[in-house]
Parts: structure tokens; C-alpha cells; sequence
């Protein structure tokens, strides 16, 4: 009987516990984006007073859980780095309008990836949520052999 070479053997152990790191970080980000959703849907899913800014918190969170997923082994800090990166990059991206950009974000999806108008406070509800996500990764998340922790 022909047996795999092990080279094979460890591709599918490897790709088993890459699913394994991969998939609570897939439901976690499904919860984060319909809260997220859900948020912009129902006026009385946050305090009045919050506005709509939960909303843009949760959005960095996303992205941070996004980037976890593509790269699983990246460190909590340089995650949040990224993810604090690009939802401030998306934001600044709110002060150019050029027809093509200002017709995709005419579009349901996106708006929800690029926003419309550029707005001072949602760079510190980006800061808010990723310094959350940071902060419950770095700490909460437990440690282990199949954790997707990075140095």
C-alpha cells in the first residue's frame, strides 16, 4: 500500500489546525459585523448619545479580525497597527471625490467599505475599537499550541 509522502502528511495536519485557529476568528467577525450592521439598522441597539460611532468602532474592529484571518500568526499590536492604518487611510480617502471612487461609494457595499464623508470623530471611535480588540486579543485570547497568537 502506497503511503503520502510526509510532506503531504504535514501540509494537511497544517492546513487542519489552520482551520482550527481560523474558524472561531471567522464567528467573531460575523457577530462583529452584524452588530456592526445592525447598529446603522436600529436606533435603540446603542445609547442615543453614542450616535452612530459605535458603528465605525465595530467597522475597525472587522478589519482587524479580517487581517487576522489572512495573517493568523501577525502579533496583536502590529494587527491593530494595520487595522488602525487602514480604517484611518479609508477615512482620509473620504476628503477625495473623483466620479468613478464617489460611484462606488453610491453603491450599498460600498459605502459600507469606504464611507462618504470624512468626519474628524470617527478617527477616534477607529482608535476606540481598535485599541478594544488590542486589548481583549492581547490579553483575553488564551495562549496555547493552536492559539493564533503571534510574538
Amino acid at each position: 500500500m502506497l503511503k503520502p509522502p510526509a510532506a503531504a502528511v504535514n501540509d494537511r495536519n497544517d492546513l487542519g489546525e489552520s482551520m482550527q485557529q481560523r474558524l472561531p476568528v471567522m464567528l467573531v467577525l460575523g457577530v462583529v459585523i452584524g452588530f456592526g450592521l445592525a447598529s446603522r439598522a436600529y436606533d435603540g441597539l446603542f445609547p442615543n448619545a453614542l450616535g452612530k460611532y459605535p458603528g465605525d468602532a465595530l467597522w475597525t474592529v472587522a478589519v482587524y479580525l479580517g487581517w487576522k484571518l489572512v495573517v493568523p500568526a501577525m502579533a496583536p499590536w502590529k494587527l491593530g497597527l494595520t487595522a488602525l492604518g487602514q480604517s484611518l487611510g479609508v477615512e482620509f480617502l473620504q476628503l477625495y471625490h473623483a466620479p468613478w471612487l464617489d460611484g462606488i461609494r453610491g453603491n450599498y457595499f460600498g459605502h459600507l467599505l469606504f464611507g462618504s464623508t470624512f468626519n474628524p470623530m470617527d478617527l477616534v471611535a477607529y482608535s476606540v475599537g481598535t485599541t478594544a480588540v488590542f486589548l481583549i486579543d492581547r490579553f483575553l485570547v488564551p495562549r496555547g499550541p493552536l492559539s493564533v497568537r503571534g510574538a
